[in-house]
């Protein structure tokens, strides 16, 4: 049984990709979502403590917060992330435009699209 189980332990450290342990990531305090930040869709990433976004194991260094959680796509600013209420009441995290809608990240992770949505966040 001991062989069975650390054959298994091994196999689902194998299977993450080694770039995605390369980083230290942002804790958003109070989030039920820890180190996660939800979009539109339930798509999630996670921003490394330079402030650069992770989606699945690729790093985009295009796309970052700054200090304040300020969202920059290229240089522009897009919107930030924010605090919100999630569909059971919890508090969490989302990626959120001025506007006040929720941002939606789609498309592979070679080739994204990040676009406001028609969800409108509920600000916790």
């Amino acid at each position: 049984m001991k062989r069975k189980l650390a054959l298994f332990v091994l196999l689902v450290l194998v299977s993450f990709p080694q770039s995605a342990f390369a980083y230290g990531y942002i804790e958003w305090t109070g989030s039920v979502n820890g180190i996660w930040v939800t979009d539109a869709s339930g798509d999630m990433v996670r921003f490394t403590n330079e402030g650069y976004m992770m989606f699945g194991a690729t790093l985009y260094t295009n796309v970052y917060i700054d200090s304040n959680a300020n969202l920059y796509v290229d240089g522009s600013c897009m919107g930030s992330v924010a605090y919100v209420v999630s569909t059971s009441g919890s508090k969490m995290t989302a990626i959120v435009d001025d506007d006040g809608f929720l941002i939606d990240i789609y498309g592979s992770q070679d080739y994204l699209t990040i676009d406001r949505s028609s969800v409108p966040a509920v600000f916790w």
